[in-house]
């Protein structure tokens, strides 16, 4: 009589967690004793962020800081770049883009922007409408911008309208906020 083995094996499904990375990211630019700009992230989500790298975009320079390599769940961490000669007084925005992987090496990236001031403004409510052709796969476009005044005047200015990398709408319309308690309504036509 032989003998026969039988081995039995039982697979339990195994459930796979997804984490999420989620970022508040801060910028202050000084416009004092040079031009630079502190780049502080705190990571929101419940998973480690891994090779995080922040990069300046402004005026079509990039300016990429040294990345770490990890952000954990509500870890920080902070940059200052160093973005060279200030503009003339103004108002500006810069692109702020924090590149970073997930636990899978997957590459994700976050873009924002932080408004700022040069030297003394004029802070008064205004309106305006950018008259910008379609950007769709181009790096950049010329345009319009048209102002209207409270007190009945307007300015049209020239513009050249720079596209970021990543950064794409199907909106109408944005709202822009120029000073806390004047927003503004900018229609893109």
């Amino acid at each position: 009589m032989g003998y026969a083995a039988v081995a039995l094996l039982a697979v339990a499904p195994l459930t796979a967690q997804a984490g999420n990375i989620g970022f508040t990211i801060t910028t202050t630019v000084d416009t004092g004793q040079g031009f630079s700009v502190l780049v502080d992230v705190t990571n929101n989500g419940d998973e480690t962020a891994l090779a995080v790298i922040p990069t300046t975009e402004f005026q079509g320079e990039r300016r990429r800081a040294e990345g770490v390599v990890r952000v954990a769940p509500n870890g920080k961490h902070s940059w200052t770049i160093n973005l060279g000669k200030a503009p003339a007084p103004g108002a500006y925005a810069m692109i702020v883009r924090l590149a970073y992987e997930d636990a899978n090496a997957y590459p994700f990236e976050v873009i924002a922007t932080a408004p700022f001031e040069v030297g003394e403004s004029k802070k008064r409510p205004i309106s305006g409408a950018f008259l910008i052709p379609p950007v769709a796969g181009k790096t950049a476009s010329d345009g319009i911008l048209r102002l209207a005044f409270p007190d009945g005047r307007g300015d049209e200015y020239d513009i050249r309208f720079i596209v970021p990398d990543g950064l794409a709408t199907d909106r109408q319309e944005h709202s822009v906020s120029l000073e806390k308690r004047a927003p503004v309504r900018l229609p893109v036509t």
